[in-house]
């Protein structure tokens, strides 16, 4: 631990306070440099019809106040009161923020 602990404040489409299906969306905080080669991942988990779901994200673009992804087509079919948890591997560290859907 120390300074260079991952922190995710939001994670919200662009303008709105949750995601918006089928559009881009990113996560805002401190110090979210991504290296994939360094063994860091994104997962997203939620629960549909009581089973456990994950998917690994793969970000379009990283620094270290946002990590952006493009639009999750497999989001489409999760329902839109579902909350979604994403669980974020930086540099050793573990952060998990969850968010939820919104209209568009």
């Amino acid at each position: 631990a120390g300074e260079n602990v991952p922190t995710v404040e939001r994670i919200v489409s662009e303008g709105k306070d949750g995601i918006v299906k089928g559009e881009p969306f990113a996560a805002h905080g401190a110090n979210l440099s991504f290296h994939r080669a360094a063994g860091d991942s994104v997962t997203v988990k939620w629960t549909q019809d009581g089973e456990e779901k994950s998917l690994a994200l793969e970000p379009s673009a990283t620094d270290p106040t946002k990590i952006s992804f493009d639009a999750v087509e497999a989001f489409d079919d999760i329902p839109d009161e579902t909350e979604l948890t994403f669980v974020f591997e930086l540099g050793g560290e573990s952060v998990e923020k969850s968010t939820g859907f919104v209209e568009g």
